[in-house]
């Protein structure tokens, strides 16, 4: 875990909501591994005080590559940066998604929730199967579709709610399908909780090895504020930041 002022590289706006960042931060994109996180300072100053979280979408050093919807004053704040701006970055942080070789691997993805999938899938398609469903409310809300493109997938499904683009309905609706013609043996997830829960409810009668990477509001980013807790299968809590926020889909209760 470093903490360092990151020179901003790139800042692309996407629309007026969705943003992709470039940080050179060497020392973090050369430890990163797919589904951990960095807690970026949204200023130089103390307003506002507290670093939010954001899934690392890419890691190649020296670039840590992000992806973030604008959504309140922070967020603003940190999508008018300019580059050469330097911005505090803590990171890398948290566990990620598990080694995998020889596997055939089903990702799914909702909204935002492609950023960390995106990494994981790059790490991924040099020695298993790959295969990814990604769905959000409309096909201009399929942000990174030319990354996804570039990284020579064995199959991509997309779903929009609308029905614009690919097929009509949220990704838990085609999941049983995709799940029999990829032959997947292992899927990884990131998305609304709402998703992920129903997606442990369908996946939980099957065989698959199941690693969901939950998204939560957090303070510090590594274990101490305990404010992004979520309730645990054995009993208590766990820490998203700490503990996750990837985990096996059996370490969790996702409807409580």
């Amino acid at each position: 875990m470093m903490d360092m002022g990151a020179r901003l590289v790139e800042c692309v706006h996407l629309d007026d909501q969705h943003v992709v960042m470039a940080l050179e931060a060497p020392e973090i994109a050369e430890s990163a591994l797919p589904g951990q996180f960095v807690m970026i300072g949204v200023s130089e100053g103390t307003d506002p005080l507290l670093r939010r979280p954001f899934g690392i979408m890419d890691a190649s050093p020296p670039l840590v590559h992000v992806y973030f919807q604008v959504v309140g004053a922070g967020t603003r704040i940190l999508a008018d940066r300019r580059p050469g701006d330097r911005i505090p970055v803590l990171g890398p942080l948290g566990k990620g998604f598990p080694d995998a070789c020889g596997r055939s691997i089903l990702a799914v993805a909702g909204g935002r929730g492609i950023a960390p999938l995106v990494f994981a899938l790059k790490h991924y398609r040099r020695n298993n199967h790959v295969s990814l469903l990604y769905g959000s409310r409309c096909a201009a809300l399929l942000h990174l579709r030319d990354r996804i493109d570039k990284l020579g997938l064995d199959a991509t499904n997309f779903c929009t709610e609308c029905g614009d683009f690919g097929n009509r309905g949220l990704v838990t609706d085609t999941l049983t399908d995709m799940l029999a013609t990829s032959g997947a043996d292992m899927t990884i997830s990131c998305g609304p909780h709402a998703m992920l829960a129903e997606l442990a409810t369908r996946l939980e009668k099957g065989a698959t090895e199941d690693y969901m990477s939950a998204e939560a509001l957090m303070g510090c980013g590594f274990g101490a504020c305990h404010s992004c807790v979520i309730p645990a299968a054995a009993g208590g809590y766990l820490r998203v930041c700490k503990d996750g926020p990837v985990f096996s889909r059996r370490e969790v209760l996702w409807r409580t």
